[in-house]
């Protein structure tokens, strides 16, 4: 019996070993395992320089060390490092026919300088070569034999291939009619033609089907709609039912690796209903051993370990952008469009980032691990008169945002949602969250983009899709680009854009990755520095949306209302609801919000609402009777904060005229004491150390660096009531980047807006003699 690659771990032929689900984990625990792994790793390999067996399988020489060599150098690790050149120098002198030590280590060379492409091209002639009669590979090059052993030849061979080594048209369509002829019924593929399905073969089929989709077929769909009557798309649909229904993260890094692979040639965030990624990686984090070990099974430590290695690695990248997945839509008419973009723009920004799927029935607040989500379709996006059966756990939340939507009373318990109104409220609440969406036209369908137009009206009937000014951020942000060749449509709330249309195709040639008209490129990149912030992309699993935490029990409540006026009184209509969560977390303190007009803030009573937030972006013409009101509640002892959202001046320079000459005739707006508790905490309970703040980078290049806060205050009956902040609070409550904002950092945003309204309700304390312990 043939001797199995120690590079193969247990195939599961069985019954999977299914691992006990694992806490969630963070990007930090991620990062330590990763260096633990690491630091395993380099203990192993042996006074050679190599991490080769006593007793290497047949044909396999020089695997095993190109297995983890891979890992090593994926995960950042320099192949000029004394210890990795060791290895690269025993990996270039060694003549090697193992199907798996010769994919493994074309991946190596692969990912070097220019100076290794002679050995990146011997490498993939020898698979091409040894590929079999039927497409597939053995342990030994040359011969038919097994899914497994073919899919690391593909692999190795796709290596050189997207590097320019030649491979023909002829080997893909081998390979693609041998998984096309061999799926099974349920949708799998085994380890052989006669094996029963399993979950890491299939993921080894839907590898090789992904790569010979995009090499046999890419230009073929640029064409609308032909992906979805394409037999090669439903049988690579049908294996990823059968992946995703089998999925369990489990010790078999091998299988493990494979699956990630899949996931990531296709964009899936999910499988079985799980973040891939962040269920294996909790696996991964919490069963690491003490000397750095992850997995188990055939193939030894070192083996499992270079797997775990490179899939948190690769896995582990940001997200540039999601694409939403709309039932019975032409959501995917080119599926390698935004794969190739996000490479191409990962390589301009020299970050390494991913892309995603996203269907349209799960949380928005999960869509926030990239900062834009795309919607693209030749068709309009409207559904009317179908519905939508909502999860369970999602249900109660979408059926009440579409009463703002819709006006209407909420649908009955019982009855599937519009679909219509679930894709307004969905993406919506993506928006308002700090999202930006952008939507494409494929071949630049006109009644797509007229149905863009009555969505958006739909959700933001006070703002409408303008076409981009040619000196608009987006087109110079950091490429200038000229705005006839990419002509673009935004919606922008004062503070930001909430969305970028393109009535034109750009996606085209994304699709077919050819650049030839590199300002829609560039435009694509412009796009992501304008929604990071220039740049400031979160890991992919690091917090993008604070939950309210149920185990904190709240120890007070204070009532907060805003004003309302003629105007744009309610840019970000989700930043109260994440600043009353920061509060609650952080210091367990309950906020209910109410909304009132601001001509009638002279009905409340400051005992029981002892704090109003008003906002805007624009100046205000206030009328006699809100400024009587406003006065009123002041005098009685209510506090105001008004912010400039986004930083508009032209906001706050209307607040401080009206204040120091209508309301309060001769009194001046002036700096907070440096020693006043709303800046230092003291005396606050649940307060915060504001002594120190930070500003975002758009506001430290036009003002220089300060740490200091510049709030300004009115005193009322010899107290600071009436607060006025130049720099934007409001937008960054939503603890989100954007492009363009003058203001402070959202940490220090929500820290001074907590400061504030805590010391509203608590009798405005002084100074204590003692200074109580402060939140950090």
């Amino acid at each position: 019996m043939r001797l199995i690659s120690a590079l193969i771990l247990l195939l599961i032929l069985a019954t999977a070993r299914h691992a006990p689900a694992q806490p969630p984990v963070t990007n930090a625990q991620i990062q330590q395992t990763i260096q633990r792994a690491i630091r395993y790793l380099y203990d192993q390999q042996n006074i050679y320089g190599d991490w080769e067996p006593d007793v290497p399988p047949h044909r396999q020489v020089a695997g095993v060390t190109a297995l983890v060599t891979f890992a090593l150098i994926t995960a950042g690790e320099s192949y000029q490092s004394p210890d990795l050149d060791e290895a690269v120098a025993y990996l270039k002198k060694k003549q090697i026919r193992g199907t798996y030590a010769v994919g493994i280590r074309n991946h190596i060379w692969a990912q070097l300088p220019d100076d290794f492409a002679p050995r990146l091209r011997a490498d993939t002639k020898s698979l091409v070569d040894g590929q079999g009669p039927r497409g597939t590979y053995t342990y030994d090059l040359g011969s038919d034999g097994d899914n497994s052993c073919t899919q690391y030849g593909v692999l190795g061979a796709w290596e050189g291939a997207k590097r320019g080594a030649p491979v023909p048209n002829g080997y893909w369509n081998k390979v693609e009619r041998h998984f096309l002829g061999t799926q099974e019924d349920d949708g799998g593929w085994g380890y052989t033609d006669h094996d029963r399905a399993t979950a890491s073969m299939t993921a080894a089929g839907l590898t090789c089907l992904y790569i010979t989709r995009d090499f046999l077929h890419r230009r073929r769909y640029v064409k609308p709609g032909f992906i979805e009557n394409q037999p090669l798309q439903h049988q690579i649909d049908r294996g990823l039912s059968f992946l995703s229904r089998h999925f369990q993260p489990n010790p078999d890094m091998y299988y493990m690796y494979g699956v990630e692979r899949v996931a990531l040639a296709g964009g899936h965030k999910y499988l079985n209903g799980r973040d891939w990624y962040a269920a294996a990686a909790a696996h991964m984090v919490h069963t690491q051993t003490q000397d750095g070990r992850i997995g188990d099974g055939l193939g030894g430590p070192v083996v499992h370990t270079a797997f775990a290695l490179a899939f948190l690695v690769r896995g582990g990248h940001p997200i540039f952008i999601n694409v939403l997945q709309l039932p019975d839509y032409p959501w995917r008419n080119r599926p390698h469009a935004v794969a190739n973009l996000t490479r191409w723009v990962s390589n301009q920004v020299e970050r390494r980032m991913l892309w995603q799927v996203v269907p349209i029935h799960t949380p928005p607040e999960d869509w926030l691990d990239a900062p834009i989500l795309s919607v693209a379709g030749h068709q309009p996006l409207q559904f009317d008169p179908r519905t939508i059966a909502m999860p369970e756990s999602l249900d109660t939340a979408v059926r009440a945002r579409l009463t703002d939507i819709t006006g209407a009373p909420d649908p009955p318990p019982d009855a599937d949602l519009p679909l219509d109104d679930v894709l307004a409220a969905q993406i919506k609440r993506y928006i308002d969250l700090g999202g930006l969406l952008f939507t494409h036209a494929d071949a630049g369908s006109v009644v797509f983009s007229q149905s863009v137009h009555a969505l958006l009206k739909r959700m933001y009937p006070l703002y409408s899709l303008k076409r981009l000014a040619p000196d608009d951020p987006i087109y110079n942000i950091v490429h200038e680009i000229d705005a006839e060749h990419v002509p673009l449509f935004g919606l922008h709330n004062g503070v930001r854009y909430l969305v970028i249309h393109s009535p034109t195709d750009l996606s085209a040639e994304f699709q077919v990755d050819a650049v030839r008209e590199a300002s829609r490129w560039r435009a694509m990149a412009n796009l992501y520095y304008y929604a990071t912030e220039n740049g400031q992309l979160r890991a992919r699993l690091d917090q993008h949306y604070e939950s309210r935490q149920p185990d904190i029990e709240a120890g007070s409540h204070i009532a907060v209302a805003r004003a309302r006026y003629a105007g744009n009184w309610d840019p970000e209509p989700a930043a109260w609801s994440r600043q009353a969560v920061f509060m609650h977390n952080r210091s367990r303190t309950s906020i209910t919000v109410d909304t009132l007009a601001l001509d009638r803030l002279d009905q409340l009573n400051p005992a029981a609402v002892p704090f109003v937030h008003v906002t805007g972006t624009a100046a205000i013409d206030f009328t006699d009777a809100q400024v009587r009101a406003i006065r009123q509640y002041v005098n009685r002892g209510g506090v105001m904060l008004f912010d400039a959202a986004g930083g508009r001046a032209a906001f706050t320079e209307s607040v401080a005229a009206m204040l120091q000459t209508r309301a309060f005739d001769g009194a001046r707006l002036r700096p907070i004491d440096p020693g006043h508790p709303v800046l230092t905490g003291r005396g606050v309970i649940g307060g915060f150390d504001c002594t120190q703040v930070d500003y975002r980078r758009h506001a430290l290049l036009r003002m220089g660096k300060t740490t200091q806060s510049r709030l300004l205050a009115l005193q009322v009956q010899g107290e600071p009531r009436l607060w006025v902040s130049y720099e934007d609070l409001t937008a960054a409550w939503l603890d989100q980047p954007m492009s363009g904002v003058f203001g402070y950092s959202a940490a220090s945003a929500r820290r001074l807006a907590a400061n504030l309204v805590l010391w509203s309700a608590q009798g405005r304390p002084g100074p204590p003699a003692q200074p109580p312990i402060t939140n950090p």
